[in-house]
């Protein structure tokens, strides 16, 4: 299981992070499977090639 809410580096983004480990119904949220961020405004082209990397 990840370390909660693990910071990923996306550019334009000050506080991007999975929020894999969390308790969920039934369990727990999957790493890679539910991000958080503050606002995505700034992404420039760079930060949305990280996204779709992201999936």
């Amino acid at each position: 299981m990840s370390t909660l809410a693990q910071r990923i580096p996306v550019n334009g983004t000050y506080n991007f992070r999975d929020v894999g480990g969390y308790a969920a119904a039934g369990g727990a949220v999957r790493s890679g499977k539910l991000f958080r961020s503050d606002g995505l405004a700034r992404l420039g082209e760079e930060g949305r090639r990280s996204l779709e990397e992201l999936g």
